[in-house]
C-alpha cells in the first residue's frame, strides 16, 4: 500500500506490523509541516477519526493513505461553515422548544431540551477554536460575546432542570440562548461572506 503525503510517497506492506510505522512518518510529517491534519483519505474514503482502527479493519485491501493537511485559513473557513450550517438548522428548533417550555413540557420537550444542551457544548467548542486559530478573524468580538452568553447561561440551564423548573428554562433559552445563536449565525454569515469562501459561489 502507498503512503502520499504533500508529493511524497511512501510503499508499505499490507500489513498490521507497519502501521507504527506509518503513522510515525505521519506524525514526523505534521510536526515539519506548517499546515495543520486534517484526516485520512483511505481509498477515497474520508476518515476523521479512530484511524488506526479503520486501517486495521482494512488493512489486507487499502492501496493508497493520503494524509489530507489544511492551512489555518481553510480550517477557520470549515469551521465557520459547519457553525452556520448548524445553527441554520437549529434556530427554529430553539424557538419551538422555548414555547414548549412555557405550555406543558412533554418527555419529547425533556428530550428535545438535552440535545439543546449538547449543541450548547459543541458551539462553545467550535467558537473556543476559532478564537484559538492564529489568525485576524473579523468579527471576532460578536464571537466572544455569544461564547460568554452560552457559558454563563448553561449553569443556569442546568440547575433550572434540577429544580424542574420549566418557566426558568423557557425564559434562559428565550432571551439568552435564543439570541446569542441568533447573533452567531449572523455574525458567521457575515464572516463567510467577507471572506468570499461560500460554497455555492464556488
Amino acid at each position: 500500500m502507498k503512503l502520499k503525503i504533500y508529493d511524497e510517497t511512501y510503499q508499505y506492506h499490507n500489513e498490521i506490523s507497519v502501521l507504527e510505522d506509518v503513522f510515525k512518518k505521519i506524525n514526523d510529517m505534521i510536526e515539519q509541516s506548517d499546515e495543520f491534519f486534517s484526516h485520512l483519505e483511505v481509498d477515497q474514503v474520508e476518515v476523521y477519526e479512530n484511524h488506526d482502527a479503520y486501517l486495521v479493519e482494512h488493512i489486507a485491501t487499502v492501496e493508497e493513505i493520503t494524509v489530507i493537511m489544511k492551512t489555518k485559513i481553510e480550517i477557520l473557513i470549515e469551521t465557520i461553515q459547519t457553525t452556520e450550517v448548524y445553527l441554520t438548522g437549529a434556530l427554529p428548533e430553539v424557538e419551538a422548544l422555548s414555547e414548549a417550555f412555557y405550555q406543558n413540557p412533554t418527555e419529547q420537550t425533556w428530550d428535545t431540551f438535552g440535545q439543546l444542551v449538547e449543541g450548547m457544548n459543541w458551539l462553545i467548542q467550535l467558537v473556543q477554536s476559532i478564537k484559538q486559530i492564529d489568525l485576524e478573524v473579523p468579527y471576532m468580538e460578536e464571537y466572544v460575546e455569544s461564547l460568554t452568553t452560552m457559558e454563563s447561561e448553561l449553569p443556569t440551564l442546568l440547575e433550572a432542570v434540577e429544580n424542574k423548573d420549566a418557566i426558568l428554562i423557557a425564559d434562559v433559552i428565550h432571551y439568552e440562548v435564543l439570541p446569542a445563536w441568533q447573533q452567531l449565525k449572523s455574525t458567521a454569515t457575515k464572516t463567510i461572506d467577507e471572506i468570499g469562501t461560500r460554497p455555492e459561489a464556488n
